[in-house]
């Protein structure tokens, strides 16, 4: 007791930089070892030592020397992501997990956005590697191969999330945007549409967006259905463009009874430019998207949709690229299932 009242009286006479590691271990009552163990590997420690080691921390206010440890373990304890933008929610509520569990574990998130600009994001993957990031976290492929090659020169472990596909070559956390739209445009299909339009999502430096794309044209193909043309456009993520978007299929007849959204964001869109000129979702025309943010519950009429499960998606996207930082045997990828939700604003095409 009298120890800690002393180490309490250092700190106050001399400041925080006076107090140090073994200064935390003595008034928790621990080794030092278990402190660093605490701190960095809280998975190795109990509930209750950990407790212990955080209440000395914080009676001592002490900080680790970040630059020294680094230098000593050779980890900053640092992961990097590089995604297309923060604006767009699917990608931040998966940041937000990712986050989550990297902070269990001691670790902390540096985030970049490229932009959709592949040259971009290579430049803040350097930048990253230059700052001593572990490990690194990709959403999609679409980048130059001298980003690869530096991420395997460095031997900097990574991970690829928000995609998969069975044969790519680079570890991957994520579900198959191609099948998640087969399933959806068959969905539509066994409705009884065939005068289908799809408001796509901008495919250039973005395989995500251009599997999606892919899996509506091939099931429809395999169908015998045809999308006229007109009747497919491309657009940037937002609301706004879905509502540009529809009025731009509507602009060409025969009007589609059905249209297929690239995403959440665009179906929104495109519901509320229905209403605008008077169409009745889903009476008149059926609209689907993709991903079920959290608007689509609120619009009405609902949104049927693809659920992409973000948070568990950021949970193992983060599990798996801690494996590999620190050498625990991991599959090669993780692909997740995609659920299909019906709600109000699809069904059958009007009659003739």
């Amino acid at each position: 007791m009298n120890e800690n009242r002393k180490l309490r009286k250092k700190r106050t006479r001399q400041g925080r930089k006076s107090v140090k590691l073994a200064d935390v271990a003595r008034l928790a009552g621990v080794s030092t070892g278990s402190v660093s163990r605490a701190l960095n590997e809280p998975h190795k420690v109990s509930p209750e030592l950990r407790a212990a080691v955080l209440k000395a921390v914080a009676e001592l206010d002490w900080v680790p020397h970040g630059a020294g440890r680094a230098l000593a373990s050779l980890r900053t304890r640092t992961i990097g992501a590089i995604i297309p933008t923060l604006a767009n929610p699917n990608f931040a509520h998966e940041m937000n997990a990712v986050q989550r569990r990297l902070m269990e574990a001691g670790y902390i998130l540096l985030i970049g956005c490229s932009e959709y600009d592949p040259e971009q994001a290579f430049v803040q993957t350097r930048t990253m590697i230059e700052r001593g990031i572990d490990g690194l976290i990709l959403v999609g492929e679409n980048y130059p191969d001298q980003l690869w090659r530096l991420l395997t020169k460095q031997h900097i472990p990574y991970v690829i999330t928000y995609g998969f596909k069975s044969t790519s070559e680079h570890p991957c956390v994520g579900f198959d945007n191609y099948r998640a739209f087969v399933r959806l445009t068959n969905f539509v299909l066994d409705q009884g549409h065939r005068r289908i339009a799809m408001i796509a999502q901008k495919t250039e430096n973005n395989d995500r967006a251009e599997a999606r794309l892919r899996g509506t044209l091939d099931t429809l193909q395999a169908k015998g259905v045809k999308i006229q043309e007109g009747h497919l456009v491309e657009k940037e993520w937002s609301v706004a463009e879905g509502r540009v978007g529809l009025r731009e299929v509507l602009g060409v007849a025969p009007t589609p009874t059905a249209v297929i959204c690239a995403n959440d964001f665009l179906a929104v869109g495109a519901v509320l430019e229905c209403h605008a000129v008077g169409l009745d979702v889903p009476k008149d025309i059926s609209v689907v998207g993709c991903d079920d943010a959290e608007i689509s519950t609120h619009l009405s009429p609902a949104l049927t949709t693809m659920r992409v499960p973000t948070e568990k998606l950021g949970h193992l996207t983060a599990d798996h690229l801690l494996a590999k930082v620190n050498g625990r045997p991991t599959p090669h990828s993780v692909e997740l299932d995609v659920e299909l939700i019906i709600r109000a604003s699809a069904g059958p095409p009007p009659r003739p």
